[in-house]
């Protein structure tokens, strides 16, 4: 969606060990997602340090949209909350801090299980992921991403009458079992009348999440 820059932004941000993730949203609709690869030096960071890189790149990175806005910044490390208020600061936490001083940044903490999608670009190359978009990879194995497909499969679903292929693939999300067979045009393993539902189902067999 195209942002209301007279309404305040939310900024959801997270960093794995090999990249660090983040999503710019506003009234609960997303507006820009951001990933970037850690160097082999940020790796070695501390995890305080690399959480709060993730948040100053993404400030940087969208700061004309940010400034003059009120945004709240949501992490799943609970001790950055206190960051501005903390006594002692090294050189790296100190020179981000000022280069964020001319935004209104509220920091607040946000459980992992609920940080999802910040999460998820997080694992920007994992080995063993498959590529989509040209940037991120993700994974089926990756308890993250499994979750955001059952979710997203399960709303489908309730706008489906529950043809068997959606179905089965829902309940092998939901007990965390890897998807056999999954109907695809890829494959050529497409079951029964499509009807009204071909749309739904083209976009669930060839997403880029959908097991391939």
């Amino acid at each position: 969606m195209l942002p209301d820059f007279g309404k305040p932004f939310d900024l959801a941000c997270d960093a794995s060990l090999v990249a660090t993730g983040a999503e710019l949203s506003q009234d609960g609709r997303p507006v820009a997602f951001h990933s970037k690869k850690l160097s082999p030096a940020e790796t070695r960071y501390h995890v305080g340090d690399r959480e709060l890189l993730a948040i100053f790149q993404a400030c940087m990175k969208w700061r004309s949209y940010l400034h003059g806005n009120h945004c709240k910044v949501y992490t799943d490390h609970e001790p950055l909350i206190y960051v501005y208020t903390k006594p002692h600061l090294n050189a790296r936490q100190a020179r981000w801090l000022e280069r964020m001083a001319e935004l209104d940044l509220e920091i607040l903490y946000r459980p992992g299980e609920k940080n999802v999608v910040a999460d998820v670009l997080s694992r920007y190359g994992v080995e063993g992921t498959f590529e989509t978009r040209g940037s991120a990879r993700f994974s089926l194995g990756d308890s993250s991403v499994r979750r955001v497909v059952y979710e997203w499969l399960s709303v489908v679903a309730k706008h489906l009458d529950f043809d068997a292929c959606v179905k089965g693939a829902v309940e092998a999300l939901s007990r965390q079992l890897p998807i056999a067979s999954f109907p695809c045009s890829k494959c050529g393993a497409i079951h029964g009348d499509l009807g009204k539902h071909a749309r739904s189902l083209h976009t669930i067999h060839n997403c880029g999440v959908c097991g391939h």
